[in-house]
């Protein structure tokens, strides 16, 4: 008599044993994008659910995907047998399992069926569990105009949607294609409030206040799902009284861009450097000062990954701890801190490239081809006579006693 094979719980998955074996239903797939503006998939990232609940990324890695990428559907099931286990770091990682799946030569899948793995594996939160990480179910009952968001000469769809249950109300922030599933929806339905999950999503903070933002590629948008949680949502607010700004479908057209004046001085509140020092709050803030000094106390150029955060070398590779893999294609960047001085007080702003690269309109590349020794960790003549005694005006966001420009 032949007897089953053991299924393990994703919750118990635990490196260094590789020969586990879990039945799993694909709940979300993407690909990653490649880098240094390669129209090439980087990876394949999957979330797997089991029948208990528990949630697990997976990987394909680029070099894998001959063998893998056109095995996996979403919302299929499928039995993975033998792969590696890696830790799960990064930020804003979708799942809390403390380890990742990546797939190997050896890994072995079987498509499957399964009527008790759920379709969607939602983690669903009220507003006032906005603290913690994860998803949020919310009723839509307002949004913005669409807008174009403009930051390193790239335009970028943006809409601020007004979300709210019968705990509260919360702003998202939508960016790129998810803009127009937006619109799409409301355009076919402009007198509808409807429920909406946003799964994948990241929670920050803005102003004091925590914002819910997409994550590209990764998140997605479901109207109106059929599940017991929305005829839940929908029961509980029915006798409430939700008045939106506008009306739900209401957009303006054609599209205006923010202006970096405007977006300084309107929507940031303005603070002297002297009120900044005495604040606990944290936050995003307006200065007006003059640079006195540059500061160096490390490298002042380091080599980044296409997400901006600092890589480092491992075992004759570039690692990314933001992106959380091997990165091939690297950056030079450079950060700059300013000393700064109001006439109340001084400060010390960290200042990247990204910014400073308006103010002495020079790359890192640049500056570094112009030194004897691109290792030596002084600051060039050229960030001196740019940058000291010039009159500016900040956007910080303030983290303890360091300001970030941003």
């Amino acid at each position: 008599m032949a007897s089953s094979v053991a299924i393990d719980p994703v919750v118990t998955l635990c490196p260094p044993n590789h020969n586990w074996r879990i039945k799993v239903r694909v709940v979300r797939l993407w690909i990653a994008d490649g880098f240094a503006g390669e129209n090439k998939p980087a990876s394949m990232e999957l979330i797997l659910l089991d029948q208990h609940g528990g949630k697990i990324q997976a990987t394909v890695r680029k070099l894998m995907f001959r063998k893998w990428g056109e095995q996996f559907v979403e919302g299929n099931v499928y039995i993975i047998t033998f792969f590696h286990l890696i830790p799960n770091l990064g930020a804003y990682r979708p799942t809390d399992h403390a380890f990742r799946i990546l797939f190997n030569p050896k890994t072995k899948i079987i498509p499957a069926e399964s009527s008790i793995i759920p379709r969607w594996g939602f983690s669903l939160k009220d507003s006032s569990q906005l603290n913690d990480d994860g998803f949020q179910t919310e009723y839509l009952v307002a949004t913005s105009e669409e807008r174009t968001y403009v930051k390193d000469d790239i335009v970028t769809k943006m809409m601020l949607l007004e979300i709210s249950d019968d705990k509260g109300k919360l702003e998202c922030a939508l960016f790129g294609e998810y803009v127009q599933i937006v619109l799409d929806y409301l355009s076919s339905n402009p007198l509808e409030k409807p429920v909406v999950v946003l799964q994948l999503a990241k929670l920050k903070s803005f102003r004091g206040k925590n914002v819910l933002q997409n994550v590209m590629k990764a998140s997605r948008i479901i109207f109106n799902p059929e599940v017991a949680e929305a005829e839940s949502l929908m029961d509980r607010i029915s006798g409430l009284n939700m008045q939106p700004n506008q009306p739900v479908g209401h957009i303006i057209s054609p599209n205006p861009s923010v202006p970096i004046f405007e977006d300084f001085m309107n929507n940031y509140p303005k603070k002297t450097i002297c009120a900044l020092n005495e604040t606990t709050e944290d936050g995003l803030f307006i200065v007006y000062g003059t640079v006195v000094g540059l500061l160096q106390d490390d490298l002042w150029w380091y080599f980044a990954c296409k997400c901006h955060k600092a890589v480092t070398f491992d075992d004759g590779l570039y690692f990314c701890p933001g992106c959380c893999k091997h990165v091939m294609n690297v950056s030079a960047r450079y950060k700059i801190k300013l000393e700064v001085f109001d006439g109340t007080d001084s400060g010390n702003f960290l200042l990247f490239d990204s910014d400073a690269h308006h103010l002495i309109k020079k790359s890192c590349k640049d500056m570094l081809g112009n030194l004897k020794d691109p290792k030596s960790a002084e600051i060039t003549p050229l960030m001196e006579e740019q940058l000291v005694g010039k009159e500016l005006l900040f956007r910080v966001e303030k983290k303890s006693n360091i300001f970030f420009p941003v």
